[in-house]
């Protein structure tokens, strides 16, 4: 049975897209809808296009945020699942390197849009680069603004104009057209096939799990594994028990999520059982599945997880186990669908993994975290929360919300920053204005 695929977006990520599937995949029909430009016409002759193809559409994989984000507007794709492909940081890379082998651009000085400051910052940072000669321009776009993409075009033009940088590097090929006219140079972000690959899969896994039985049982069978490159000193005996209890909390706030019961099998493994149709809602029919890069992202572990199905609890969870037992041996930081034997789904891949290299945290916050008996990322996951904020301020409920953790926990970081003056309170500010006020906080790194 062929899983039918409509591609839509500019004719050249159409065609890159269309050579990735008949490499890597059997029994998808592709049909491509093309998206060149943001004008009202062209978007409006391009939905009306795609909603005479709906009724006989399985997924429809859009080759960029923006055309997705024109389309939506327009048109309601129904039952028919909808998907976009992003780029992320490792995109940039590869667009630093094309700018300093191409052009022998001076890359500390680039304009770039799509990306936001934080994540330009943190690659930049990845590549240990001095930050202090770090200089990106970072332009926002607006899709839902008339003509963004001759306002997005028009910022490049005036930051390599003004002389504020050496290269342009875009995400909209419509803008790289624009500027190679004007003999700008510039280079095109594209997401990796590996991009394109995950996000086909994540639409034929909804699509399979949309066909299932509303009755069946699911059970999570998730396997932790250590990443030895984690600690910043010498582990120990306290540090350890303080990153499995992290790892339990974020597995036993999952079980919440998805309305199942929690069974700890060992010091790093679980068992979660639930409800099939609990557990997809829950992860958007398994296309997003945050438990695995929120236990890479906030602790030393990796996960190795199966999802088993069944019409009793028992096969439900024998499946889960070959599911795991197959994460495991590919490595980790995926997981599997398995509803029988003979029928496994995936990988279901985190949707984002930090681009930062574990060992590669700035020094300051290297200090934080030992003075304060925490670990790396969570220091390096509050100061990128901090960065985001305009205000550089937060409340513990914000924080708890952030690291996906509960409100004490929060609260027992916050207070291990405060002792060792790490955080001030700068104020207190009741919610929506009524209750009790809370304490406002403000790092001091």
């Amino acid at each position: 049975m062929s899983f039918r695929l409509a591609v839509v977006g500019h004719t050249a990520s159409i065609e890159e897209l269309k050579e990735v599937v008949a490499g890597t995949f059997e029994n998808i029909e592709t049909v491509g809808i093309e998206l060149p430009d943001d004008e009202k016409e062209t978007v409006d002759r391009a939905a009306e296009i795609l909603r005479g193809y709906l009724p006989q559409l399985d997924g429809v994989l859009y080759t960029r945020r923006e055309p997705y984000t024109l389309m939506v507007t327009r048109l309601d794709h129904g039952n028919v699942l909808a998907r976009y492909v992003d780029v992320d940081a490792a995109s940039f890379v590869q667009g630093l390197l094309i700018a300093a082998t191409k052009y022998h651009a001076d890359i500390r000085r680039v304009s770039v849009d799509t990306l936001n400051y934080d994540t330009v910052s943190r690659t930049y940072r990845s590549l240990e680069a001095p930050m202090d000669q770090i200089h990106p321009i970072c332009i926002s776009v607006d899709t839902n603004a008339k003509h963004f993409v001759e306002a997005t075009a028009q910022a490049h033009q005036k930051s390599y104009h003004k002389g504020l940088c050496d290269v342009c590097i875009t995400n909209i090929r419509a803008v790289q057209d624009v500027l190679t006219e004007e003999n700008i140079p510039c280079v095109l972000m594209t997401p990796s096939p590996n991009n394109y690959i995950n996000e086909i899969r994540r639409l034929m896994l909804s699509w399979k799990a949309a066909g299932r039985a509303k009755k069946d049982n699911a059970a999570v069978r998730i396997r932790a594994e250590f990443s030895g490159d984690y600690y910043l000193n010498q582990k120990t005996a306290v540090q350890r028990v303080l990153d499995l209890s992290q790892l339990a909390e974020i597995v036993v706030m999952f079980a919440q999520r998805v309305k199942g019961a929690y069974i700890r099998m060992g010091d790093q493994d679980f068992t979660v059982v639930c409800d099939y149709e609990e557990l997809a809602e829950a992860t958007e029919k398994f296309s997003r599945f945050d438990l695995l890069a929120q236990v890479y992202g906030g602790t030393p572990y990796r996960l190795a997880v199966g999802i088993g199905t069944g019409s009793h609890l028992q096969k439900a969870m024998a499946n889960a186990e070959l599911g795991a037992q197959r994460s495991w041996m590919e490595g980790c930081n995926r997981a599997y669908l398995v509803y029988a034997e003979d029928q496994f789904f995936g990988p279901i891949q985190p949707n984002e993994l930090l681009f930062i290299t574990r060992s590669q945290i700035d020094p300051q916050l290297k200090k934080v975290a030992q003075d304060c008996a925490l670990s790396s990322n969570t220091i390096q996951n509050i100061n990128t929360f901090v960065q985001r904020k305009n205000s550089g301020s937060f409340i513990t409920a914000e924080l708890a919300e952030e690291l996906h953790v509960s409100f004490r926990t929060a609260a027992r970081i916050v207070e291990k920053l405060e002792k060792n003056g790490y955080l001030v309170e700068v104020g207190r500010s009741a919610i929506n204005g009524r209750g009790r006020p809370t304490r406002v906080f403000c790092p001091l790194w």
